[in-house]
């Protein structure tokens, strides 16, 4: 049962985790994006 929950849990984590990298790709993303479009 403990090992259930730890892989739970664990699985949680790396949801969280490539969630935060995918917003943080896009706010990057916008951020490159916007300062192009302010050299032109």
């Amino acid at each position: 049962m403990t090992l259930i929950c730890i892989l739970d849990l664990s699985f949680s984590v790396l949801c969280y985790l490539s969630n935060l990298f995918l917003h943080i790709c896009i706010i990057i993303l916008s951020a490159l994006l916007a300062i192009q479009f302010c050299h032109f």
